[in-house]
């Protein structure tokens, strides 16, 4: 679990707290996946991207508009041995492989203002646009699918459970 204020990642047990990220600095983590011991972390005000896999550190990203840089990562998702992120204001996905190179980048032509959350499912990925209130559901090839603009107050994240989407609204704090 990120903890954005405290900039620390948590991992918690069935009678303890660990704290995950000790060896390196983190500003702002905003979201964080774990998937058979890989370990991603949106790193928000450092505008990177920092993985795990179980032996070593690593980081990649920068402020930019550019591939592989990014301008405040809000959410990551690992899904297929890839690495997707919500560039939030890039208004954009990127998809990296687990070792950082880019595969594919998509999202900045529809006009998203603030790509926040991402939820990432074996054949769709799901964004959330901040500002815009929508989500947008995509295929994994970076294709509109859906977009959804009813019910929607500034969502900030999407899961999808038992094939019912959830959505975190901000304005109204609450989920639709």
């Amino acid at each position: 679990m990120p903890s954005y204020g405290a900039d620390q990642i948590y991992k918690f047990g069935d009678s303890n707290v660990d704290t995950l990220t000790s060896e390196i600095e983190l500003e702002g983590p905003g979201g964080v996946d774990v998937v058979d011991g890989f370990t991603a972390i949106a790193d928000f005000y450092n505008h990177q991207i920092i993985t795990f896999d179980g032996s070593n550190w690593n980081s990649f990203g920068g402020k930019g508009k550019a591939n592989r840089e990014m301008h405040y990562p809000t959410d990551i998702l690992i899904e297929n041995e890839k690495l997707w992120v919500a560039d939030a204001y890039n208004n954009r996905i990127q998809v990296f492989d687990l070792k950082g190179k880019q595969l594919l980048t998509f999202g900045d032509e529809l006009g998203m203002n603030a790509a926040t959350g991402i939820y990432v499912t074996t054949d769709e990925v799901y964004i959330t646009d901040f500002e815009n209130s929508r989500v947008f559901i995509f295929d994994h090839e970076g294709n509109v699918i859906e977009t959804i603009e009813t019910g929607l107050d500034k969502p900030t994240d999407v899961f999808l459970h038992e094939e019912e989407l959830l959505v975190i609204n901000y304005q109204g704090k609450y989920i639709s």
